[in-house]
């Protein structure tokens, strides 16, 4: 997101981690994991039985979003201006958590992070469907202006972020 990396760029902070194409011209840049957007609906939701959907299927329905200015909204208004379509946003919400929320409470559905999905879900009454679509999966970087300039502390948590990122389960690892 070049929310993200606006601020990496102009020495405003030390780290970003973006998601996506982003433009990261003099920056250092470190693969860090992948994570899928999925979609989120309510338990019991018809497409909860699909193996997977894709998002063009999903645009007949009541969305739940981030707000207007997230990445995630942002990416989202794009893939359906290229679809010549219009996402039907019922609600936009500050955190994954609240959306997460709204659609259990039958709101709207919506696309967010594998990995906020299903931490949600662990104690919400909602269900992950995948897209099906190719930019449905993202590649996550770290991105620093130099690793040699960072403080010890920031340094260490770049090297912390790459190990977790090691660890992690195959379907999140980065592409080497």
């Amino acid at each position: 997101s070049p929310d993200t990396v606006r601020p990496v760029s102009d020495g405003q902070t030390d780290i970003g981690i973006a998601a996506g194409s982003v433009r990261t011209e003099n920056l250092e840049v470190i693969p860090y994991r992948r994570d899928r957007l999925v979609l989120v609906v309510p338990g019991g939701h018809p497409m909860a039985m699909l193996p997977a959907v894709a998002f063009a299927e999903t645009l007949e329905l009541d969305h739940v979003g981030l707000h207007e200015a997230s990445a995630l909204h942002a990416f989202l208004r794009q893939i359906c201006s290229a679809l010549h379509r219009t996402l039907l946003m019922r609600i936009q919400v500050s955190s994954f958590e609240v959306a997460c929320r709204m659609i259990e409470a039958t709101v709207g559905v919506g696309v967010l992070p594998e990995s906020a999905a299903r931490r949600h879900a662990q104690t919400m009454a909602i269900q992950i469907v995948p897209l099906s679509d190719d930019w449905s999966l993202r590649e996550m970087h770290v991105c620093v202006r130099s690793m040699e300039a960072l403080p010890a502390f920031a340094r260490d948590l770049v090297t912390l972020l790459i190990e977790d990122s090691r660890n992690a389960p195959l379907t999140e690892r980065p592409v080497p």
